[in-house]
């Protein structure tokens, strides 16, 4: 191929990864949150420790399990087993399902993302601050499937876990008795997500470098 002919093949291949740049797409984790045995309206998987549910894959019953938010300074909490794994630079963000009894009002719900050990909230070491989210929408019929609300927790530094579970403590500041957590259902798969970050691969430029 003379140089002309290189040329030409090279602005192409340029054009056509300006384009579509590869992407480097990490791994991405999520616990869904389990309704443990404990009965019903109640948030408390009685193999653990009361105000705890555990998280890990999709076991999804027919319905949502749902239960008031308690008032602070009792916190709900959710878990995951025991991890090891480095989620160094890895996005976090929790989806929960909520709503409220009544119309037209605005109930803060806080959530914080650490981790420690199972049934043990001394043990629970915060990774940044408690991220808070207002509940406005209204669920008339107090027994349905909630609407979705996000908690960005952003992109950790460092997080090396070794056996440690990953933790979700669950506030709120609202109105007593107006807001419903739902969880543990194909409508309401209330979760904690994590995803590697994405980037164009630099070793797709090696392609256009060979042509030289």
């Amino acid at each position: 191929m003379n140089i002309t002919a290189k040329t030409r093949v090279a602005a192409l291949v340029m054009a056509a990864m300006l384009l579509t740049p590869a992407l480097v797409v990490g791994q991405e984790f999520s616990w869904y949150i389990d309704n443990g045995p404990d009965g019903d309206y109640i948030w408390t998987d009685t193999t653990m420790a009361p105000f705890w549910e555990w998280m890990g894959a999709p076991s999804f019953a027919p319905t949502c399990a749902y239960t008031d938010m308690p008032n602070e300074p009792i916190f709900y909490w959710a878990c995951s087993d025991p991890i090891y794994f480095d989620y160094s630079g890895y996005d976090f963000w929790a989806n929960l399902y909520l709503g409220n009894n009544w119309p037209d009002h605005s109930n803060p719900v806080h959530v914080t993302l650490g981790y420690g050990v199972c049934g043990d909230p001394q043990s629970f070491v915060a990774i940044g601050p408690a991220v808070t989210v207002s509940v406005v929408d209204y669920d008339p019929t107090g027994a349905d499937c909630g609407f979705l609300y996000r908690f960005d927790f952003g992109v950790l530094g460092m997080l090396i876990l070794n056996g440690e579970s990953l933790i979700l403590k669950i506030g709120y500041s609202g109105e007593a008795y107006d807001t419903h957590i739902y969880w543990d259902s194909e409508c309401c798969p209330s979760a904690l997500h994590a995803e590697e970050g994405t980037g164009v691969d630099e070793s797709t430029w090696s392609s256009v470098k060979a042509l030289y």
